[in-house]
This record gives C-alpha cells, sequence and structure tokens, in this order.
C-alpha cells in the first residue's frame, strides 16, 4: 500500500476527505424567503413593482434599501433609467451598507438620461459621506464629467483641483486637461496633460495627452510651457521601469542631445546602459557605461552595472575585474551589493560553486540583513553544503534569523538537521526535525523530517533521552525566531458568521447580480490590506464561473501561511483552495520533469533524492539544476502541503 508519507499522496487524501466535509451557508441564506424569490425573476420587468411593493411594505431599513437597489439595479441594467434613478434614490436614503453604490448608479441613470447638473448634484459631497467607499474616484470622475457636459467647466475644474489625487492618477489628471480646455485655462490645460504624458507614459491616457498637447503647442505657439528637464527624465525612467527599454532609450537619448552639459548625464548614460542590458545589447551597453564619473555614487552605480554586462556576456574576467575595483575603492557603496548578487547568481548559474559561495560570502559579510540575501542567503548555504564547508551550520542559522518569514525556512531548517545528523551531533539534529514538524506542519519537509527524526530514536533506542533543549543550542535559539503565523482574524466564522465587509458582496451574489459582486471585491481589493474573507469569496466566485486556476489562488492568497497552520485555524475552503493548488503544482512539474518535484525549484537547490548518493557528486547535480531551469515558473512556489 502507498505510504501516507508521500507528500503528494497526503495531498490527494486532504482534498478527498474536505471535499466531503459539509460546507459553509449558502449566500442565499443570509437573504429573507421573499425577498430571494424575487430575486430569481427580478431581470425581468413585471417584477420591478413588485420589488417596489416588497420595499414599501418592509419596516427594516436594510431590506427595504436592497430590494429598491435590486429593482433600481435592474431598471438601470434594462436602459430605463428614469425609473431606475427614482429607485436608486430609495434605496440610498434607507442606509443599506451600499447606499454609495445606490448613489453611484442613481447619478449614472440620471447622465444617461440627459440631467448632467443633476447627477452632478446627487455626487456632491460624496467623497464627505461615503469617506471609505470604494467608488470615491468613479464617483469622482463621474460627476467632473455631469459638470462639463452641463457647461460647468470651471466648476468641474475646481472639483478637480480640489482633490489631491488628481495628479497621482492618469485618468483623473486627463480629466482635469480636458476640464481646463473647456474652461479656457489653456496653460493650466497643458500642466495637467504634461503630468500625465510625462509621468505616467506607460498608462492607457499616455497617447490622449500627447495629441492634446500636440493641439495646444500650435495653439498657444511661444507661450506652450516647455517641460523642464526633470519632466523628461520622470518619461524615461518610467518607460524603463515599464519595460519600454526601446522608447526609454529614445528618451535618454534625446536628453544627451538636447542637454550635452547637464550635470544629469550621467545619470543618463546609465539609464541608456540599463535599457541595453535588459535588451541584451552589450555592445552598446559597454559604449554607453565607457565613461568614467568622478563622483563616487556615481562610478560605483556603473562599475554595478559593467559587472551585470559582462556576467551577460558571459566574460567571467571581466565580471571579476569589475568586482575588484568596487572591492577595492567602493566596497561600502550599496551598489556592489547589487554586483556581488549578479556576479554570484551568474556563478551559480554556471555551476561554479566555489565562485558564486566567494560572492556571497562577501556579500554577506558586508551587508548583512541586506534584502539580497533573502535568495542569496540561500544559495550561500547550498554552496557551503556541496563545497563541505564547516560554516554551512553558522550560515543556516544566521538566514534564519534574518529571514524567518522565508518560505525557503522549513528546507532551512531540515537540511540544517541534516548537517547536524552528519556531524554526529543526534540530539541537535532530532531537536530541529522536531521544531520543523511542530513550526511548519503541511510543508514538503514535514514528514521527511518526522521520518528521520523517527530512524534516529530507533538507532539510539533508550539513550535518546528527554535532554534535547540542553544538547541542541541551535534549535532553542530558533524557537522564539520562528514564531507562529498570525491566524487571518475573520476567517473561522465565515460560513456562519460573514463579515461587514463580505456581507455586501455575499448579498450580492445571493440576488444574482454576480459581475456587480465580482466588481465589489476587485474595487475592495484595491485598497490597502482587505480583509482575508474577500479573497475567500472571490475563490467561490471564480469556482462558480469554472475558473479553477482563479479559484485556487485566491484561496491560497486567503491565508499566505497556511502551510504552517494547523486545520482547525482555518475553514474548509482554504484548505480545498490550497490542496488544489499542491495538486495543480506536483501533476506540471511532474510532467515537465519526473525526478524534480516543485520545491526544489522553489527553494533553488536539489531536494533529499539529489543527496541519497554518496559524495554529493557535480554531475549528478547537474542535470537536476538544469531540468530545474526548465520550470522557472516554481523558483518562488510555496511549500507543498
Amino acid at each position: 500500500m502507498t505510504s501516507l508519507r508521500n507528500p503528494f499522496v497526503r495531498t490527494l487524501c486532504l482534498w478527498t476527505v474536505l471535499a466531503l466535509l459539509p460546507g459553509p451557508a449558502h449566500a442565499a441564506d443570509l437573504l429573507p424567503a421573499h425577498l430571494r424569490e424575487l430575486a430569481a425573476s427580478a431581470s425581468r420587468r413585471e417584477t420591478w413593482p413588485r420589488l417596489r411593493s416588497y420595499a414599501q411594505s418592509q419596516t427594516n431599513p436594510l431590506w427595504r434599501g436592497w430590494a429598491y437597489f435590486l429593482a433600481g439595479y435592474q431598471e438601470y441594467e434594462s436602459q430605463s433609467y428614469a425609473e431606475a434613478a427614482k429607485d436608486l434614490a430609495q434605496a440610498a436614503q434607507s442606509g443599506f451598507p451600499l447606499a454609495d453604490y445606490a448613489v453611484y448608479y442613481q447619478a449614472s441613470a440620471l447622465s444617461q438620461s440627459n440631467r448632467p447638473q443633476d447627477a452632478a448634484a446627487a455626487l456632491q459631497d460624496f467623497a464627505a459621506r461615503f469617506p471609505r467607499s470604494h467608488l470615491r474616484e468613479s464617483a469622482l470622475t463621474l460627476r467632473a464629467n455631469a459638470l462639463l457636459n452641463s457647461q460647468q467647466a470651471q466648476q468641474a475644474v475646481d472639483v478637480l483641483a480640489a482633490e489631491v489625487e488628481t495628479l497621482k492618477q492618469p485618468a483623473l489628471s486627463l480629466l482635469l486637461g480636458q476640464a481646463c480646455v473647456q474652461a479656457h485655462q489653456f496653460l493650466q490645460a497643458a500642466n495637467a496633460f504634461q503630468n500625465v504624458y510625462y509621468n505616467f507614459p506607460a498608462s492607457a491616457q499616455a497617447k490622449a495627452a500627447a495629441d492634446a498637447l500636440q493641439a495646444l503647442r500650435r495653439q498657444l505657439d511661444i507661450a506652450y510651457p516647455v517641460p523642464d528637464v526633470g519632466l523628461r527624465r520622470s518619461r524615461a525612467e518610467a518607460l524603463s521601469k515599464a519595460g519600454r527599454y526601446d522608447d526609454a532609450l529614445k528618451e535618454f537619448g534625446t536628453l544627451l542631445k538636447d542637454e550635452p552639459t547637464s550635470p544629469m548625464v550621467p545619470y543618463w548614460q546609465m539609464g541608456q546602459g540599463m535599457c541595453f542590458l535588459r535588451l541584451r545589447r552589450t555592445a552598446d551597453a559597454l559604449q554607453a557605461l565607457f565613461t568614467h564619473y568622478a563622483v563616487p555614487d556615481l562610478e560605483a552605480q556603473r562599475l554595478a552595472l559593467l559587472v551585470q554586462v559582462h556576467a551577460q556576456q558571459g566574460d567571467a574576467l571581466g565580471a571579476t575585474q569589475d568586482l575588484a575595483q568596487l572591492n577595492a575603492s567602493y566596497a561600502l557603496f550599496p551598489p556592489y551589493a547589487d554586483a556581488l548578487s549578479a556576479a554570484g547568481i551568474y556563478n551559480y548559474r554556471q555551476l561554479n560553486w566555489r565562485e558564486a559561495a566567494r560572492d556571497y560570502r562577501r556579500l554577506w559579510e558586508l551587508y548583512p540583513g541586506n534584502e539580497h540575501l533573502r535568495d542569496d542567503g540561500w544559495r550561500l548555504a547550498w554552496c557551503d553544503y556541496l563545497l563541505g564547508d564547516p560554516k554551512t551550520s553558522a550560515v543556516i542559522s544566521q538566514y534564519l534569523t534574518w529571514f524567518p518569514d522565508s518560505p525557503r525556512a522549513p528546507a532551512a531548517l531540515y537540511w540544517l538537521g541534516r548537517v547536524q545528523e552528519e556531524q554526529g551531533a543526534l540530539a541537535e539534529a532530532r531537536a530541529l526535525y522536531a521544531l520543523l514538524a511542530k513550526r511548519f506542519p503541511h510543508t514538503y519537509y514535514a514528514p521527511q523530517a518526522a521520518a528521520r527524526r523517527e530512524a534516529i530514536q530507533a538507532r539510539q533506542g533508550s539513550f535518546a533521552g528527554s535532554s534535547d533543549s540542553a544538547a541542541a543550542p541551535l534549535a532553542a535559539a530558533l524557537i522564539p525566531v520562528l514564531k507562529p503565523p498570525v491566524i487571518p482574524t475573520g476567517l473561522a466564522c465565515f460560513g456562519t458568521a460573514p463579515g461587514d465587509a463580505a456581507r455586501p458582496a455575499l448579498i450580492l451574489q445571493a440576488l444574482d447580480l454576480k459581475s456587480l459582486a465580482e466588481d465589489y471585491l476587485k474595487a475592495a481589493f484595491a485598497e490597502e490590506n482587505p480583509p482575508p474573507e474577500l479573497h475567500l469569496l472571490q475563490a467561490e466566485l471564480y469556482d462558480a464561473q469554472n475558473d479553477v486556476t482563479g479559484a485556487l489562488f485566491a484561496a491560497l492568497k486567503t491565508a499566505p501561511s497556511s502551510a504552517q497552520m494547523e486545520f482547525s485555524d482555518l475553514p474548509k475552503e482554504v484548505w480545498v483552495g490550497a490542496a488544489g493548488i499542491g495538486v495543480q503544482r506536483a501533476r506540471l512539474v511532474r510532467g515537465q520533469c519526473p525526478r524534480l518535484d516543485a520545491d526544489s525549484a522553489g527553494n533553488g537547490g536539489p531536494q533529499q533524492s539529489t543527496f541519497a548518493h554518496a559524495g554529493r557528486r557535480p554531475a549528478a547535480l547537474r542535470s537536476q539544476l538544469q531540468c530545474a531551469g526548465r520550470v522557472r515558473l516554481f523558483r518562488r512556489a510555496p511549500e507543498r502541503l
């Protein structure tokens, strides 16, 4: 019989068991029975009067508001805008949870009915009335357009200019420019359009802003405000950041041609060099980075870029010479950390463990806790292990201290235990395995650690006492570091008592307004720190649409640290989603490379099967790591259940 220690079998069993458990309360159970019956036929015109009658008979303002909203929204969707505006106004007055949506769609219906003045009036003080609404920016846009359509351009300018978000959002900034044009404020319009064109060149509004600026340039002639160097540099850098390297190169080239004596020339040259590097035009990158700079910080950045260029060319000697210059003169400058990381990954991918370890160790020593080490510190540990370096245990322990939240923490604990076991420190190994099994119970390494711990106890027999803590200083030091994850609040009772954030979406779903429910969730996710229960609800919506991938990944977002929690900590739906992802990943990876699992690619190193062969032979590792390169999709995959 197949052993349940096999993680893949455990995942399949978990999926089967959870599928048999009773599900949460259905969303429709949140509605009164009569409203539920009306919702089933709410898209039909003959149902709308019945919904109004139901609303008028309700003494509970909550369901009165929902009934009016359902009637009004269905009327809006059917383009019966006059009726929709009236019913939505009644819904807003009830004060039900989505009163802001009622006001927004009321104003939209009025606008569609050619009543822009009334639409603008309905949205007056929207932000003050609904300060936490997801529709603040949409309402501002709708109100400004309504003011423009009612020939109140100056009021539209005032409304948009008073909002601090206007210049931060390209759509609002474009609208401000259009309002200024209609108000004959052409210089202000040019400034608004320039904000879009130069600061948001990758946005959907950039082309419209460019066309508007061209028209204003002809109209204003010499009065046209010439964009300063800072704006032009912002456009070039934003294009580069967006991956539009050819366009960015044109902008940097124009700046260098127009401003050859500017003190910003070195930054533009390095911007060109970075674009050439991303386009793999290494010869052009070398030419762009040829000039030496007297400013130490700039020279350090130039040399760090040269390391990446030489690594891309496969010029190990050139990269080594660049690193030597950095080490000699700029060892304490941040670009040196970037250069060491780039050189390290180049050697690591070449399976040159010794040179990679040298680069990573220098990074480790000069920049302790640097964010590069979240990945590179783990690679240093692998290199040390492969090279048999006695500092391996110290590196892994320190790595866990610096990055206890790393997805590689279970793997680090396991291999730390293996190192201790190989060195004969069996009490330490047992304690580390026990910590792994308790702290990361549903990861790939938990059953592996449990099996090795049992094997050690079987070998030791009665000598396996209870004094592990005294003989296991590494494990004892890591216990307070590897703290249990914070369990998301509001999930335990999701099925029976949804929170305030999820309840409106659940009711929308029960009212068969599924597209609006999805829009509500998307708007909520755009806010900071959305409640985790919303991800769970989104998973259910995706599942109803037969979008299996979307449903599974939404469930995983509900509790990213689910692999570190007990089953009782989270509701069934989270575990079903996480298990499904584990099944999908295992199938895909095994199909591409039967000898490699998702954890190998995710952790950047071989698994136990690799090291089961004596001597840790590099030849045996090469095929494993080359295969890992073909499944790079899983480099950052979460630990398997």
